[in-house]
Protein backbone atom coordinates (compact mmCIF):
# COMPACT_ATOMS: atom_id res chain seq x y z
CA UNK A 1 0.00 0.00 0.00
CA UNK A 2 1.59 3.41 -1.14
CA UNK A 3 -1.08 5.23 -0.13
CA UNK A 4 -1.64 7.07 -3.36
CA UNK A 5 -2.29 3.77 -5.28
CA UNK A 6 -4.88 1.10 -5.09
CA UNK A 7 -4.66 -2.63 -5.07
CA UNK A 8 -7.45 -5.48 -6.12
CA UNK A 9 -7.71 -6.85 -3.04
CA UNK A 10 -6.93 -6.12 0.76
CA UNK A 11 -7.10 -7.56 4.06
CA UNK A 12 -10.38 -6.68 5.83
CA UNK A 13 -9.57 -3.83 8.63
CA UNK A 14 -13.21 -5.11 10.19
CA UNK A 15 -12.14 -8.20 11.08
CA UNK A 16 -12.58 -9.16 14.72
CA UNK A 17 -8.55 -9.47 15.78
CA UNK A 18 -9.70 -12.07 18.39
CA UNK A 19 -9.67 -14.19 15.05
CA UNK A 20 -7.12 -12.65 12.85
CA UNK A 21 -4.46 -11.62 14.38
CA UNK A 22 -3.55 -8.25 12.79
CA UNK A 23 0.30 -8.69 13.75
CA UNK A 24 0.47 -11.85 10.93
CA UNK A 25 1.74 -10.75 7.49
CA UNK A 26 -0.80 -13.73 5.82
CA UNK A 27 -4.20 -13.13 6.48
CA UNK A 28 -6.55 -16.61 4.93
CA UNK A 29 -9.15 -15.84 1.76
CA UNK A 30 -11.85 -15.48 4.45
CA UNK A 31 -10.31 -12.66 6.06
CA UNK A 32 -9.17 -10.84 2.36
CA UNK A 33 -12.09 -8.79 0.55
CA UNK A 34 -12.07 -6.73 -2.46
CA UNK A 35 -10.79 -3.45 -2.99
CA UNK A 36 -10.89 -2.10 -6.50
CA UNK A 37 -12.60 -5.76 -6.90
CA UNK A 38 -16.11 -6.12 -5.44
CA UNK A 39 -17.18 -9.46 -6.28
CA UNK A 40 -15.59 -12.00 -8.37
CA UNK A 41 -16.47 -15.94 -9.06
CA UNK A 42 -14.60 -19.13 -10.69
CA UNK A 43 -16.43 -20.04 -13.80
CA UNK A 44 -13.96 -23.15 -14.49
CA UNK A 45 -11.47 -23.73 -11.16
CA UNK A 46 -8.97 -21.79 -13.64
CA UNK A 47 -10.99 -19.04 -14.91
CA UNK A 48 -11.28 -16.44 -12.37
CA UNK A 49 -13.69 -13.71 -13.20
CA UNK A 50 -13.34 -10.23 -11.46
CA UNK A 51 -16.28 -7.58 -11.18
CA UNK A 52 -14.46 -4.10 -10.24
CA UNK A 53 -16.30 -1.26 -8.24
CA UNK A 54 -17.71 1.14 -10.95
CA UNK A 55 -17.53 4.57 -8.79
CA UNK A 56 -13.67 4.15 -8.81
CA UNK A 57 -11.67 7.27 -10.23
CA UNK A 58 -8.10 8.26 -10.42
CA UNK A 59 -7.24 11.19 -9.36
CA UNK A 60 -7.50 14.24 -10.29
CA UNK A 61 -4.20 15.42 -11.98
CA UNK A 62 -2.47 15.24 -14.91
CA UNK A 63 -2.54 12.67 -17.15
CA UNK A 64 -5.86 11.16 -16.26
CA UNK A 65 -7.85 14.25 -14.89
CA UNK A 66 -9.91 12.03 -12.69
CA UNK A 67 -11.18 9.30 -15.41
CA UNK A 68 -13.00 6.32 -14.31
CA UNK A 69 -11.31 3.48 -13.28
CA UNK A 70 -11.91 0.43 -15.35
CA UNK A 71 -11.18 -3.35 -16.70
CA UNK A 72 -8.39 -1.59 -19.09
CA UNK A 73 -6.53 -0.67 -16.48
CA UNK A 74 -6.50 -3.99 -14.89
CA UNK A 75 -5.42 -5.68 -18.05
CA UNK A 76 -2.93 -3.38 -19.15
CA UNK A 77 -1.25 -3.51 -15.46
CA UNK A 78 -1.05 -7.89 -16.29
CA UNK A 79 0.16 -7.66 -19.61
CA UNK A 80 3.14 -5.10 -18.79
CA UNK A 81 3.92 -7.03 -15.88
CA UNK A 82 3.87 -10.42 -17.50
CA UNK A 83 3.72 -9.96 -21.24
CA UNK A 84 0.55 -11.23 -21.75
CA UNK A 85 -0.23 -8.54 -24.65
CA UNK A 86 -1.03 -4.94 -25.62
CA UNK A 87 2.13 -4.67 -27.05
CA UNK A 88 4.26 -6.22 -23.72
CA UNK A 89 5.52 -9.54 -25.39
CA UNK A 90 7.39 -10.27 -22.42
CA UNK A 91 7.46 -10.04 -18.32
CA UNK A 92 8.93 -7.57 -16.41
CA UNK A 93 12.40 -8.66 -15.54
CA UNK A 94 11.66 -9.39 -11.37
CA UNK A 95 7.89 -11.05 -12.10
CA UNK A 96 9.24 -13.51 -14.87
CA UNK A 97 10.87 -14.98 -11.65
CA UNK A 98 8.16 -15.50 -9.76
CA UNK A 99 6.83 -18.98 -10.47
CA UNK A 100 3.08 -18.36 -8.93
CA UNK A 101 2.63 -15.50 -11.53
CA UNK A 102 3.56 -17.95 -14.64
CA UNK A 103 0.39 -19.87 -13.93
CA UNK A 104 -1.66 -16.83 -15.34
CA UNK A 105 -1.79 -17.47 -18.91
CA UNK A 106 -4.46 -14.37 -20.42
CA UNK A 107 -6.67 -11.53 -19.48
CA UNK A 108 -9.22 -9.53 -21.21
CA UNK A 109 -11.84 -7.16 -20.60
CA UNK A 110 -15.13 -8.79 -21.33
CA UNK A 111 -16.55 -4.73 -20.33
CA UNK A 112 -15.58 -1.79 -18.51
CA UNK A 113 -16.10 -3.37 -14.91
CA UNK A 114 -15.59 -6.85 -16.05
CA UNK A 115 -12.14 -8.78 -16.31
CA UNK A 116 -11.50 -12.57 -16.77
CA UNK A 117 -8.26 -14.21 -16.13
CA UNK A 118 -7.44 -17.72 -17.33
CA UNK A 119 -5.12 -19.66 -15.06
CA UNK A 120 -3.09 -23.13 -16.04
CA UNK A 121 -3.64 -24.59 -12.87
CA UNK A 122 -7.31 -26.11 -11.28
CA UNK A 123 -6.79 -24.61 -7.87
CA UNK A 124 -8.98 -21.61 -6.77
CA UNK A 125 -7.40 -21.27 -3.38
CA UNK A 126 -3.62 -20.49 -5.04
CA UNK A 127 -5.35 -18.57 -7.76
CA UNK A 128 -6.69 -16.20 -4.99
CA UNK A 129 -3.65 -16.57 -2.30
CA UNK A 130 -1.49 -15.45 -5.60
CA UNK A 131 -4.21 -12.68 -5.97
CA UNK A 132 -4.55 -11.60 -2.77
CA UNK A 133 -0.76 -11.02 -1.82
CA UNK A 134 -0.45 -7.67 -0.07
CA UNK A 135 2.29 -6.70 -2.57
CA UNK A 136 3.06 -5.08 -5.98
CA UNK A 137 1.75 -7.48 -8.17
CA UNK A 138 -2.07 -6.50 -7.94
CA UNK A 139 -1.35 -2.66 -7.17
CA UNK A 140 -2.72 -1.11 -9.96
CA UNK A 141 -0.44 2.05 -11.85
CA UNK A 142 -2.04 4.06 -13.81
CA UNK A 143 -2.05 3.71 -17.56
CA UNK A 144 -2.05 6.80 -18.83
CA UNK A 145 0.96 7.96 -16.82
CA UNK A 146 3.28 4.74 -18.36
CA UNK A 147 2.13 6.26 -21.84
CA UNK A 148 2.32 9.24 -21.67
CA UNK A 149 5.74 9.32 -19.39
CA UNK A 150 7.00 5.50 -20.63
CA UNK A 151 7.79 4.57 -16.27
CA UNK A 152 6.72 6.19 -13.21
CA UNK A 153 10.52 6.96 -11.55
CA UNK A 154 9.53 10.32 -11.35
CA UNK A 155 7.87 10.97 -8.28
CA UNK A 156 5.72 13.88 -10.27
CA UNK A 157 4.51 11.13 -12.28
CA UNK A 158 2.73 9.15 -9.49
CA UNK A 159 -0.84 9.03 -9.90
CA UNK A 160 -3.27 6.21 -8.46
CA UNK A 161 -6.90 5.77 -7.33
CA UNK A 162 -6.00 5.55 -3.88
CA UNK A 163 -6.62 8.06 -0.95
CA UNK A 164 -3.97 10.14 -0.97
CA UNK A 165 -2.17 12.12 -3.59
CA UNK A 166 1.83 12.16 -2.88
CA UNK A 167 2.40 16.26 -3.30
CA UNK A 168 6.02 16.06 -2.20
CA UNK A 169 8.97 13.45 -2.11
CA UNK A 170 12.57 14.64 -0.88
CA UNK A 171 15.35 11.95 -1.26
CA UNK A 172 16.44 10.62 1.83
CA UNK A 173 14.26 13.03 3.25
CA UNK A 174 10.29 12.65 3.05
CA UNK A 175 7.27 11.76 1.78
CA UNK A 176 4.36 13.94 1.72
CA UNK A 177 0.95 12.19 1.32
CA UNK A 178 -2.22 14.35 1.28
CA UNK A 179 -6.22 13.65 1.04
CA UNK A 180 -7.43 12.72 -2.07
CA UNK A 181 -10.54 15.20 -2.60
CA UNK A 182 -12.38 13.30 -4.59
CA UNK A 183 -11.05 9.59 -3.37
CA UNK A 184 -13.95 7.20 -3.87
CA UNK A 185 -13.81 5.31 -0.33
CA UNK A 186 -16.11 5.07 2.56
CA UNK A 187 -15.98 4.08 5.95
CA UNK A 188 -17.09 0.43 5.66
CA UNK A 189 -18.95 0.86 9.56
CA UNK A 190 -20.49 4.23 8.85
CA UNK A 191 -21.12 4.46 4.83
CA UNK A 192 -21.66 8.03 4.79
CA UNK A 193 -18.25 8.79 5.65
CA UNK A 194 -15.34 9.53 2.67
CA UNK A 195 -12.27 8.21 3.35
CA UNK A 196 -9.73 9.38 4.23
CA UNK A 197 -10.08 11.15 7.79
CA UNK A 198 -6.36 11.82 8.06
CA UNK A 199 -5.79 14.70 6.20
CA UNK A 200 -1.52 14.24 5.90
CA UNK A 201 0.78 11.93 6.27
CA UNK A 202 4.21 12.51 6.58
CA UNK A 203 6.77 9.46 6.62
CA UNK A 204 10.02 10.66 7.76
CA UNK A 205 13.22 8.65 5.81
CA UNK A 206 15.84 8.14 8.60
CA UNK A 207 18.67 6.00 7.67
CA UNK A 208 20.40 5.82 11.31
CA UNK A 209 18.39 3.80 13.75
CA UNK A 210 19.48 5.55 16.39
CA UNK A 211 18.15 9.24 15.05
CA UNK A 212 15.29 7.59 14.16
CA UNK A 213 15.19 6.07 18.04
CA UNK A 214 15.69 9.67 19.50
CA UNK A 215 13.07 11.23 17.54
CA UNK A 216 10.55 8.63 18.64
CA UNK A 217 11.39 9.29 22.14
CA UNK A 218 11.42 13.22 22.08
CA UNK A 219 8.18 12.60 20.27
CA UNK A 220 9.64 14.55 17.16
CA UNK A 221 7.24 11.36 15.35
CA UNK A 222 4.76 9.26 15.60
CA UNK A 223 5.72 5.55 15.01
CA UNK A 224 8.81 3.51 14.30
CA UNK A 225 8.89 -0.04 12.93
CA UNK A 226 11.70 -2.92 12.26
CA UNK A 227 13.83 -2.37 15.10
CA UNK A 228 15.56 -4.88 16.13
CA UNK A 229 14.65 -6.80 19.53
CA UNK A 230 17.75 -5.55 21.14
CA UNK A 231 16.30 -1.45 20.88
CA UNK A 232 13.00 -2.83 21.56
CA UNK A 233 14.05 -3.59 24.99
CA UNK A 234 16.28 -0.38 25.84
CA UNK A 235 13.42 1.37 24.69
CA UNK A 236 11.13 -0.45 26.98
CA UNK A 237 13.54 0.45 29.92
CA UNK A 238 13.84 3.86 29.31
CA UNK A 239 10.53 5.31 27.73
CA UNK A 240 7.95 2.55 28.96
CA UNK A 241 5.51 5.10 27.92
CA UNK A 242 5.80 4.11 24.78
CA UNK A 243 3.86 1.27 23.49
CA UNK A 244 5.35 -1.39 21.51
CA UNK A 245 3.93 -4.32 19.01
CA UNK A 246 5.85 -7.20 18.76
CA UNK A 247 4.99 -8.45 14.72
CA UNK A 248 6.18 -11.72 13.49
CA UNK A 249 8.47 -11.55 10.19
CA UNK A 250 6.77 -12.98 7.71
CA UNK A 251 9.52 -14.90 5.95
CA UNK A 252 13.41 -16.00 6.92
CA UNK A 253 16.54 -17.35 5.59
CA UNK A 254 16.26 -20.74 5.30
CA UNK A 255 18.40 -24.10 4.17
CA UNK A 256 16.07 -26.30 1.83
CA UNK A 257 18.00 -29.28 1.00
CA UNK A 258 16.82 -31.44 -1.82
CA UNK A 259 14.67 -33.74 -0.25
CA UNK A 260 14.44 -37.07 -2.74
CA UNK A 261 18.35 -37.90 -2.48
CA UNK A 262 20.10 -39.25 0.45
CA UNK A 263 20.43 -38.25 3.09
CA UNK A 264 17.81 -35.57 2.67
CA UNK A 265 14.68 -38.46 1.82
CA UNK A 266 15.63 -40.23 4.75
CA UNK A 267 13.19 -38.28 7.65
Amino acid sequence: FTGYMEQLFMSQWTADPSVQSYQLNFWPDDATGGNLVKTWEFTTPGTLVLHLVHNAYWQNIAPSFGRQFTAADVVYHFNRMLGLGGGFTAPAPYWASVANWKSLTSITATDNYTVTMQWNTPNPEFVLETLEAPDSAQTIEDSDAITAYGNLKNWHNAIGTGPFILTDYVDSISATLTANPNYWGHDERYPQNQLPYISKIVDLIIPNPATALAALRTGKITAIDAITALQAAGMKQTNPEIAQIPVPIGNCNTIDPTNDKAPFNNV
